[in-house]
């Protein structure tokens, strides 16, 4: 017998329906079937379970589609129902810096990173397995990857000041061969 879709549901069949739910919508968004993947998932949340997975994938769906603002907002959602979900804080972060919000992306990419590796909120992310209770997305092949040591701004620093001093000893070395080309040059002519 088929269940009325308005009938409530056990919490088991309504988390199997929303793991359905956004599997079809992965499938969707793969298939560059917006519209589609973002009916479903809008659709299971009605069910009240995962809501924070729903508006990652709805904010991964929107970003794909081109719909800024409502990106913006689904990933704001999915950090409202799971202040620690790594994958939200980096793609608003992504989506602050395509609007032009420098200042805001660099302040959420500096939470996302502080949320992987541990910081302010608590134990490491290697002691709690990953970041949110295993619910944002790492073991999910699907979701924007973030990895914080490709985000690491003091990094960059350092590596930055490294280079602007090879370069400028390039450019010294440089220099003192010349000098000293045009020296010998001279000294052979004259």
């Amino acid at each position: 017998m088929e269940r009325d879709e308005r009938s409530p549901v056990s919490p088991e069949e309504a988390r199997a329906r929303v793991r359905e739910a956004l599997e079809k919508a992965e499938w969707a968004r793969r298939a560059r079937r917006f519209d589609e993947g973002i009916e479903r998932l809008i659709d299971a949340l009605k069910y009240k379970v995962d809501a924070d997975q729903i508006y990652y994938r709805l904010g991964n769906l929107y970003f794909d589609a081109g719909d800024l603002g409502r990106a913006e907002y689904a990933y704001r959602r999915a950090i409202e129902f799971n202040p620690r979900h790594v994958n939200a804080h980096h793609n608003l972060a992504v989506v602050y810096k395509k609007t032009g919000r420098v200042e805001e992306s660099v302040r959420m990419q500096k939470k996302a990173v502080r949320i992987q590796v541990g910081g302010w909120l608590g134990r490491p992310a290697r002691e709690r397995g990953a970041a949110g209770g295993g619910r944002d997305g790492a073991d999910d092949p699907t979701h924007h990857y973030f990895d914080p040591r490709l985000h690491d701004p003091e990094g960059f620093r350092r590596f930055g000041k490294r280079v602007a001093l090879i370069g400028f000893l390039v450019f010294i070395g440089v220099g003192v061969a010349y000098l000293a080309l045009v020296y010998l040059i001279g000294f052979w002519l004259f």
